[in-house]
C-alpha cells in the first residue's frame, strides 16, 4: 500500500472503532483479516463476534491450547497479563495494523505463540525508515501501559491527521509525550504471570 492509501484506510477504521467505543463496545480483535471493504472501497471493521461491552471488562488469554480472545500478533500486553479490556486494546492493535500497512510486515512476529507474546513485552523498536514524527505517534499508541496511550481512538486519529497534513506534530506542547518503558523486572514479572 502507498502511505496515503494506508492513512485513508486507517482513518476509516478509526471511525468504525470510535463508533463502537461510544456505545461501550470494544472489538478486541482488530487485525487485517477483520478489515473488509464495501462496494465503494471504504474500509469496514468486521467480526465483532468477540466484542464485549465495557462493563464486561475481563478476558482470559493463555498460551495453552485454548482459543484466544484476540490474535497474538495484535494483542496488547494487558490482554496477555490480567486480561483487562479497555478501548486502549483496540488502539494498540490498530497501531500494529497501521505499521503493517506502511511496511508490509508484522510488527510482532515469532515462530511460536510464546515468542510472539514475549515480543509484546519487549521495548518497541521501529525502523528508521519510518519518519520520526510518525514513529512517535506509533510508539505512543503502542505504549506498554494502556494509560500511556492516546486517550481515545479519536485522539490517535487526530494525531495521524495532523501528521499527514503537516508532516510533524505541531504546537508548543508536543502531543506525543516521551514513553517510560516498563522496567525489565516489570516486563519479566508480567510475562511470568501471563504464562500461568
Amino acid at each position: 500500500l502507498g502511505q496515503q492509501q494506508a492513512f485513508t484506510i486507517f482513518d476509516q477504521i478509526c471511525q468504525g472503532l470510535a463508533a463502537g467505543h461510544k456505545q461501550g463496545v470494544i472489538h478486541r480483535d482488530v487485525k487485517p483479516g477483520n478489515i473488509l471493504f464495501d462496494d465503494n472501497g471504504k474500509a469496514i471493521v468486521a467480526d465483532f463476534s468477540i466484542a464485549k461491552a465495557v462493563q464486561m471488562s475481563t478476558v482470559v488469554a493463555t498460551t495453552g491450547s485454548v482459543g484466544f480472545a484476540g490474535t497474538p500478533s495484535y494483542m496488547p500486553p494487558e490482554m496477555w497479563d490480567e486480561g483487562v479490556v479497555t478501548p486502549a486494546v483496540d488502539q494498540y492493535s490498530l497501531a500494529c495494523v497501521l505499521f503493517e500497512m506502511l511496511t508490509g510486515r508484522k510488527l510482532f512476529e515469532g515462530e511460536t505463540t510464546s515468542k510472539i507474546m514475549h515480543s509484546h513485552f519487549s521495548p518497541v523498536i521501529l525502523p528508521e525508515t519510518i519518519p520520526v514524527g510518525l514513529r512517535a505517534i506509533l510508539k505512543k499508541a503502542l505504549a506498554f501501559e494502556p494509560g500511556d496511550r492516546f486517550s481515545s481512538i479519536d485522539e490517535f486519529r487526530r494525531a495521524i491527521e495532523i501528521y499527514v497534513k503537516n508532516g510533524l506534530i505541531p504546537g508548543p506542547t508536543p502531543v506525543i509525550t516521551p514513553l517510560v518503558e516498563p522496567s525489565a523486572y516489570r516486563r519479566e514479572e508480567i510475562s511470568n504471570q501471563a504464562k500461568k
